[in-house]
């Protein structure tokens, strides 16, 4: 079974006022665990209760794991990661500090098995679907951006692309190269820590004008 795609446009970070084509795949929906569970029942000797009931201890045992300081890694699948933010500063007279208990996993980041990526791109067949040129753009300019990250960044430890995708308007693919490109710009105020898919985006007091 063929999956369309769509070609739409977007702003291209490197040349100001110019855009690009983006591919987009048109998905047919979302799989649940429970449909998921029907159709490997079909496949394997296990009965669609049992293996809900695997999912359900996979998921369990995962969370158990990363609580306790590990990265899960699924062969053939991928690797799970916790991510920790600040939720509250505590102000003391000489300085600010961070309490450990106000410090908390906020996210698990997810790095895809290259298994996983080649199965994928192996077994899917593309086809053209109805063309969309239209330019995928946000309200904001982008030193307006750079200033909801800069405020952002003022009470917040760390700004990750998902959160600026939302303050921001953008899409994924452009709010990560903006982010990036701000990050090697010391005039922003913006640095990074990490990398991959574990990169976060920090305040630079030294930097910040």
């Amino acid at each position: 079974m063929s999956v369309n795609y769509t070609l739409q446009r977007m702003n291209d970070l490197n040349h100001e006022g110019e855009t690009i084509l983006v591919p987009k795949m048109i998905l047919r929906g979302r799989y649940s665990s429970k449909e998921l569970a029907k159709e490997m029942e079909k496949y394997s000797t296990f009965s669609r209760s049992e293996i809900m009931g695997i999912l359900t201890l996979l998921s369990e045992m995962i969370a158990y794991k990363m609580a306790n300081g590990y990265s899960v890694k699924l062969d053939e699948i991928g690797t799970f990661t916790p991510a920790l933010s600040v939720r509250k500063e505590i102000e003391t007279d000489c300085q600010t500090r961070t309490d450990a208990r106000h410090i908390g996993v906020s996210n698990i980041l997810f790095r895809p098995d290259k298994t996983l990526i080649l199965n994928t791109a192996m077994q899917c067949k593309l086809k053209k679907g109805p063309q969309s040129y239209g330019c995928l753009h946000t309200q904001y300019t982008p030193e307006e951006r750079l200033k909801i990250a800069q405020t952002y960044l003022e009470s917040h430890e760390i700004l990750t692309v998902k959160i600026y995708e939302e303050i921001a308007g953008l899409r994924h693919t452009q709010a990560a190269s903006e982010l990036k490109l701000w990050s090697r710009t010391p005039e922003s105020g913006i640095g990074c820590h990490g990398k991959g898919s574990h990169k976060v985006y920090v305040r630079d007091k030294a930097e910040m004008k």
